[in-house]
């Protein structure tokens, strides 16, 4: 589960990245907006196919998964 923490806390970081650029930055062209959303989502892969495979291999640990990220979460959402 170590492992997954770290690629979930990666990927809201990505995502917090972008959404921070993408709020400010609102002369950038469409190329350069879709090149960092692409990157936001190459970034988040790693957690992404992790979260599947535990969900079709271990379906019984999600709630464990659940528990185990929510506090982490808050702490990113709160660290706007």
């Amino acid at each position: 589960m170590a492992s997954v923490e770290a690629e979930f806390r990666r990927a809201c970081k990505a995502q917090q990245d972008f959404l921070t650029w993408y709020n400010h930055e609102h002369h950038a062209s469409f190329a350069e907006k879709m090149r960092r959303y692409g990157e936001m989502v190459t970034e988040s892969e790693p957690w992404a196919a992790s979260y599947r495979r535990i969900s079709l291999e271990f379906p019984h640990l999600m709630d464990r998964l659940h528990a185990l990220l929510l506090p982490i979460q808050v702490e990113i959402d709160q660290s706007d």
